[in-house]
């Protein structure tokens, strides 16, 4: 057996494996993949499921059945559903033993059967945080863009242990959520029975700043609040509308998004150090971070 017929055989070995914890999920607007978690849990990509309707989920030798939508983090691209796939726990790798250039095997399934896709690490490295403000254990980029179908698939290592989750990233680079992150998500379901939102309470607008004004800082832009949830953490702290919020902790706050990525750094119970202005004058202001509540209408601000 010559050097490159034994290297197919590995793969085929390889992407059979994958692909038995793979699913696919038709969701009316699309088609995209899963992975068979365990127990009788599918985790997915979160953006494509943000506005679908009922969610129907197959798997190898599964007739197509309707998923229960668990959890949905779009801060970090993680969907967790409840299935009746009852499969085996899915062999895991620690991402952070990955290497530049090392090569990996994307596996999903469209509406056809499993799908393979070969690719490599182009980048690794350390944790970031989304520009939804989710926290993401590594930074992890393929070379290669995957078909559409495959977002949500497994990435594997040469061993058939799963390090990741291709999701689509900016300008249509592929990244990999870490196992890591999903595994650290599942723990946090596990434990409150739910995925807690860090909330506050507060709807805020970028304003500009008078040259300045920021505590002799050379800042320019800041938020101001526009309306503060009653009963909320901020009312509870004493934050009033019309208050300027220049920084929290070290992070300047000129962007919705900077305060979102300050709220999300934190879990329910802690604290958030705010400087703000209130009719002028600098103030300091402690706010304990609550737990968005479940029901929409009883949380009237975005933050």
């Amino acid at each position: 057996m010559n050097e490159l017929t034994s290297r197919a055989e590995a793969l085929a070995r390889l992407a059979a494996g994958a692909a038995r914890h793979a699913a696919v999920l038709h969701t009316g607007r699309r088609t995209i993949s899963g992975i068979v978690w365990d127990k009788d849990l599918c985790i997915s990509a979160a953006e494509p499921l943000a506005r679908a309707g009922r969610i129907q989920i197959e798997a190898d030798g599964t007739a197509a059945h309707s998923a229960e939508l668990v959890a949905l983090d779009l801060s970090t691209d993680v969907a967790v559903l409840r299935t009746q796939l009852a499969a085996n726990p899915i062999p895991r790798a620690d991402s952070g033993a990955l290497r530049l250039g090392e090569p990996v095997l994307v596996a999903g399934r469209d509406a056809r059967g499993a799908l393979v896709h070969e690719a490599a690490v182009a980048q690794v490295g350390a944790a970031w945080q989304s520009r939804r403000g989710g926290q993401i254990e590594r930074w992890l980029r393929l070379t290669q863009n995957v078909p559409p179908a495959l977002e949500g698939a497994g990435v594997f290592d040469l061993q058939g242990r799963l390090l990741a989750m291709a999701v689509e990233g900016p300008r249509g680079a592929v990244l990999g959520i870490p196992v890591e992150t999903i595994a650290r998500i599942l723990g946090l379901i596990e434990r409150h029975g739910h995925l807690p939102q860090p909330y506050l309470g507060i709807a805020v607008q970028p304003v500009a700043l008078a040259p300045g004004s920021a505590d002799g800082g050379a800042q320019d832009r800041a938020l101001m609040v526009l309306a503060v949830d009653a009963g909320s953490p901020a009312s509870a702290a004493g934050l009033l509308a019309g208050d300027i919020l220049l920084s929290e902790g070290s992070r300047p706050l000129g962007h919705p998004l900077h305060l979102v990525r300050a709220l999300r750094a934190g879990a329910p119970g802690e604290q958030l150090e705010f400087k703000l202005l209130r009719a002028g004058e600098p103030r300091a202001l402690t706010v304990t971070r609550g737990e968005r509540p479940a029901a929409p209408a009883r949380a009237r601000c975005g933050h």
